[in-house]
């Protein structure tokens, strides 16, 4: 089982992503701004950061480079099209837009963590 940080600033969508985590058998942290997901970030013991790219008035660059410092692999989901070059050019692992499909979530999960222990 896998700690996994969920930052989504929805909270329909927030439990919706925390469900299928759960559902997937690992352990959701779930946040909805950037500073108490930093704050989790830096407490440690995770092994995926999955956060939506526009969070409030900010976007997620700070929790991509504080997850890429501590090597843990990154998803970014957005409804947004400029977030795709953004959060790549932030050092993302993954990037879906929104909608995504639960079997797709699931998938992605599942490859994130298999990066996760040759991250950390």
């Amino acid at each position: 089982m896998a700690r996994i940080l969920c930052v989504e600033d929805d909270s329909d969508l927030l439990k919706l992503y925390s469900k299928l985590i759960r559902d997937c058998g690992h352990e959701v942290v779930p946040e909805n701004n950037v500073p108490d997901a930093m704050q989790r970030l830096q407490q440690g013991r995770l092994q995926v950061l999955i956060t939506d790219w526009t969070l409030g008035k900010q976007d997620a660059t700070p929790l991509i480079a504080t997850a890429r410092k501590m090597k843990i692999p990154v998803m970014v989901i957005s409804g947004t099209p400029d977030g795709f070059a953004d959060s790549f050019s932030n050092q993302a692992d993954l990037y879906l837009e929104k909608p995504i499909g639960t079997k797709e979530f699931f998938g992605f999960i599942r490859d994130l963590l298999v990066a996760a222990p040759l991250a950390g």
